[in-house]
Parts: C-alpha cells; sequence; structure tokens
C-alpha cells in the first residue's frame, strides 16, 4: 500500500505541474494569427517521461514569434508554428537544445514532395 501512495502523489504532481505550465503560457494569439505561420515539425531525441513534452512546448512558445508548440513523446517530435519574419528554426532549435534535448530538422519525406511538386501551380 505504500506503493500506491507515493503512485497517487506523482500522479497528482504531474497533474498540478500540468496546469501551472498551462496557465503560464499565453493563448490569446494562437488562433488569430495562423494565416501568417509556417509550420515545422522537429525530430526531438532526449525524451523520456511525460513531463518532457509540455517542458518543450513551454520553452518553445516563450520565443517571440512563435505562435504554437505541441510535442509528442511516442513521436518523439516537436511542431512548431511561428512567424517566419520573428523567429527562424534554427533558434528554434537552440532553445530546445538549451533545454537538454536534442532537436533536428526531419528529413522531407520524397513521397511528400513530389505530391507538392504535381500540386505546385506554376507547373
Amino acid at each position: 500500500m505504500k506503493n500506491a501512495g507515493r503512485i497517487y502523489k506523482v500522479i497528482f504532481s504531474v497533474l498540478v505541474m500540468t496546469l501551472v505550465l498551462s496557465f503560464g503560457v499565453p493563448q490569446s494569439n494562437v488562433w488569430g494569427a495562423q494565416s501568417a505561420t509556417k509550420k515545422v515539425t522537429l525530430k526531438v531525441l532526449g525524451m523520456y517521461c511525460s513531463m518532457c513534452p509540455i517542458k518543450i512546448r513551454v520553452a518553445v512558445e516563450k520565443i517571440p514569434g512563435v505562435v504554437k508548440a505541441t510535442a509528442s513523446l511516442k513521436k518523439a517530435t516537436a511542431t512548431v508554428w511561428y512567424k517566419k519574419d520573428k523567429v527562424t528554426i534554427q533558434q528554434i532549435i537552440k532553445t530546445i537544445d538549451g533545454i537538454g534535448y536534442k532537436a533536428s530538422l526531419i528529413a522531407p519525406n520524397k513521397a511528400a514532395q513530389k505530391k507538392e511538386k504535381n500540386n505546385d501551380p506554376s507547373n
């Protein structure tokens, strides 16, 4: 029964931390500027628990010019919507690396590139 108490404390701590981190990030501009944003998905190595994606999201959303960020422990990725004229992908990668993870661009999928080329209106 001692272990059950610890498990409840850990779960409670994770829930409290999630709430605290969620309210610490301004969300007012998330949906208003979607048309002027770019999206990038990064590979992120070093995530090992459920708090890691939250830590990444909070850190990245603090960067001026980032509109929204998500991270997935299961996929080991972070997806970031950002204003190209205010922040660079390298700044986003540097921020993720700075909090203890290793971020890198995902190589574009050849099938996706082919689809984009076929849908390119300039062809």
